[in-house]
């Protein structure tokens, strides 16, 4: 723990951490999303290994919209 830096607890997994390791977030109070980083990441790899149809076709349709920006 380094002082002189604003803490604030992790939603995920509780502990508390300083404000760097939190992602921003405007509509927040503070301006930080509840949970840590490295929960967040985490969390979306837990995601795109338990859907990974799911994300192919995410990335499908989003390279179809920027092909279309594009033109």
């Amino acid at each position: 723990m380094t002082l002189g830096y604003a803490m604030k607890e992790c939603s995920s997994c509780g502990e508390k951490k300083e404000l760097l390791e939190f992602h921003k977030r405007k509509d927040t109070k503070d301006g930080y999303r509840k949970e840590c980083k490295s929960c967040r990441n985490n969390k979306a790899k837990d995601t795109y290994y338990k859907n990974p149809e799911k994300k192919k076709e995410y990335i499908e349709k989003k390279k179809k919209k920027i092909a279309k920006r594009m033109f």
